[in-house]
Order: C-alpha cells, then sequence, then structure tokens
C-alpha cells in the first residue's frame, strides 16, 4: 500500500515585533530585509539559525533615532567613525552647517541604500535641487559647500559598503562662485575711513591675505617684531602641514603694517589678540564677517566680497608686482600651484607686462647690452 505524502512544512512564522522590508535593488532583484520593530536592528535572513537569537538581542539594544538605510542614520553612523573624529574642528563645523539642510524629518527618514535606478536619480535630482535654491538665497559659494559637506557622507557611506554609488558624484561646478577680489582703491579708502575695530581687520589682511579664521584668532605672541615675521599655523591645512612635517608660515611683515602693530600695540599693553571687537573682546569668525558685510552695504559695494576679497586682492598684487608661482605661494602659505593660479586669474595683464618688461630693461642695462 502506498505511503501517504508528508504535508509540506508551514513557513517560518515571523515572530512579533519583527517586519519585513522588500527593496528592489540597482540590478533589478528583488530582496527582503528583516528588521526588529522596537530598535529597528537589522536582522540576519529569517531562514538563518541565528535569527531567532538575533531577535532577542536586537529587543535589548535601544531604539535607534532613525530607520537602518535611511539619510538620518547614515549620518549617525558617519559622525561616530573614525573619518569624522580625525576631522578637523572647523570642517566639522562647516559641514554641520551646511548638513542641517537635510536634517528635516523629510530628508532624515528618506531611503538612500539599495535604491532602484529611478529612486537613485529621483535623490540625486532633489539635492540638485536644493543646491540650486542655496545657490538662489545664500549665494553660489553657500550652494558649493553644501554639495561638497553631502557628497563627503555619502562618499563616506559608499566606502563602507553602505552604498553602492553617490548621488552627488560627478557634480558640474556652479558658474560664477568665486569671490571677487576688492579693487585697490576700495581697500586703501577703507584703511583709511573705515571704523576702527574693522579698519585693522581691513589693514591687517591686506597685508598679510589671510583667511578671517586665522586673522581673528591671531596672537601678539605670533608676532616677532625684531625679526618682522608674523607665525601662524593655518587652522584649515593644520593637519596636512604637521603630516607632512611642515611647520607654521613664517609670514613677512611690512614697514607699514609695522608701524600699524606698533600703533595698537601701544593703545593696549595687555591685549591677547591683535584683532579686537569694540571693548577688547576677540572676534569670531562670524561676527567679524557680518560686521564687513553690513559695513560694504553701507559702503554701496558688492558683499559677496566678504573680507576674503582682500586675501584674492593681495595675490593679484603679488602677481602684477612679477613674482612666480612659487614666491606668491611663499608668501600666502600656499602649497598648490593650482591655488595661486585661481587666486591670481584677474591680475592685470598690462600692468604684469609692464613690471616684466621693466626688469627686462634693467637687466640689460645691468649687463651693457642695447636693446637694438
Amino acid at each position: 500500500m502506498p505511503e501517504t505524502p508528508s504535508p509540506p512544512g508551514s513557513p517560518t512564522s515571523r515572530p512579533r515585533g519583527v517586519r519585513p522590508v522588500r527593496t528592489r535593488r540597482a540590478d533589478g532583484t528583488e530582496v527582503t530585509y528583516w528588521y526588529c520593530r522596537l530598535t529597528g536592528t537589522r536582522l540576519p535572513d529569517i531562514s538563518d539559525p541565528d535569527f531567532a537569537a538575533a531577535v532577542a538581542r536586537a529587543r535589548k539594544l535601544p531604539q535607534p533615532k532613525h530607520e537602518a538605510g535611511t539619510i538620518g542614520a547614515l549620518l549617525v553612523d558617519w559622525r561616530a567613525s573614525h573619518e569624522w573624529a580625525v576631522t578637523s574642528a572647523s570642517t566639522k563645523e562647516s559641514r554641520n552647517r551646511y548638513l542641517s539642510a537635510v536634517e528635516v524629518p523629510e530628508y532624515l527618514t528618506r531611503q538612500a541604500v539599495d535604491l532602484s535606478p529611478a529612486e537613485f536619480r529621483k535623490l540625486r535630482a532633489d539635492l540638485l535641487d536644493m543646491r540650486d535654491a542655496i545657490a538662489r538665497d545664500r549665494g553660489v559659494g553657500a550652494a558649493t559647500v553644501f554639495g561638497q559637506a553631502v557628497g563627503s557622507l555619502f562618499a563616506w557611506a559608499v566606502d563602507r559598503g553602505r552604498m553602492a554609488a553617490s548621488p552627488m558624484t560627478r557634480l558640474k561646478a556652479l558658474g560664477g562662485g568665486h569671490i571677487p577680489a576688492w579693487p585697490e582703491a576700495d581697500a586703501l579708502h577703507a584703511m583709511q575711513k573705515w571704523p576702527e575695530p574693522l579698519r585693522r581687520a581691513v589693514v591687517l589682511n591686506y597685508h598679510l591675505g589671510q583667511r578671517r579664521g586665522d586673522l581673528t584668532t591671531l596672537r601678539w605672541t605670533a608676532y616677532d617684531p625684531q625679526r618682522g615675521i608674523i607665525t601662524l599655523m593655518p587652522e584649515k591645512t593644520r593637519r596636512k602641514r604637521e603630516a607632512t612635517g611642515k611647520g607654521p608660515l613664517r609670514l613677512i611683515v611690512s614697514s607699514d603694517l609695522a608701524w600699524e602693530l606698533r600703533r595698537w600695540r601701544e593703545e593696549a599693553p595687555d591685549a591677547e589678540f591683535i584683532l579686537t571687537r569694540p571693548g577688547g573682546k576677540p572676534w569670531t569668525k562670524g561676527a567679524l564677517s557680518m560686521a564687513v558685510r553690513e559695513q560694504l552695504q553701507k559702503e554701496g559695494w558688492d558683499t559677496k566680497r566678504g573680507l576674503h576679497g582682500l586675501r584674492r586682492l593681495r595675490a593679484q598684487m603679488l602677481r602684477e608686482a612679477g613674482n612666480s608661482d612659487g614666491e606668491i605661494g611663499a608668501a600666502q602659505g600656499w602649497d598648490s600651484a593650482r591655488t595661486v593660479r585661481l587666486y591670481t586669474e584677474g591680475a592685470d595683464q598690462e600692468r604684469m607686462a609692464r613690471a616684466a618688461l621693466d626688469r627686462l630693461e634693467k637687466a640689460m642695462a645691468k649687463g651693457g647690452k642695447s636693446g637694438c
């Protein structure tokens, strides 16, 4: 007598508090992920022998703030990573400021992992629309930094295997993003007519051409009047310089700046910082930028130039005086010839041509050679 076949086994039952999430990968295949509802912890496949134990462990974990695979979860993990820990404080501050645009419920809860091609394109399009809105409201420079900050998050996720590709790769640069240089006449006017605390900031940057963050933290102990130098370790490139064994910059103090510094010191012999606000307190980067912007508005000048426009003016003046890329880089503290070219691209061609011809004629006269 034939045996009666056994009924097929029932599918593995799903425990309470466990949810499946089905999603389609970029290659078109469909996959199911399992999560603990209470904590949002990712679980192994339900057929895995360790599934029940993983559920028990997950239920004891503190509930995460964001679901796995969302932009919010990626941000939490990124900020807990080694890469974030070794990032300079100024870079963290900048990134956090611009990442705030995506730290809203609409984006924090948005999935970024294992998206379909259409979902991936939609995420990229929405982020670029956000970048365009920032460019309209706050300028191209702010939009560019936003793209870099969000791109850094997704680059970390790709590097860690969380994502197959970043939606911020191969972004085209936004046009018109460079901060314009001050006209020299405007700089001279500001050094003569602006209120004293702001006038000093213009004077110092006109002669040194450094970032506002480095100027606001510059102490009197960094200035050696006997040698005529200011020693400065740039905040932005500190880690790179230290990693390659490079010491701080030694900025040469011109006679005009030395005269100003001597007068400022006599007026405030106990001051710790070279630049101070009214009342003697040191500036913060934000406060100095806002004060300069308000003064530019009063003058009716382009506020986009900010204080950084003096850094570009300084580089162009060095170029127009006939200095080489290496000499300009040494004066400004730049290691890259590309950076030198970026800052000096607006230099006056006619003035440089005349300076070059003057040097040629002097050399020929010194050598007793005729130009005929």
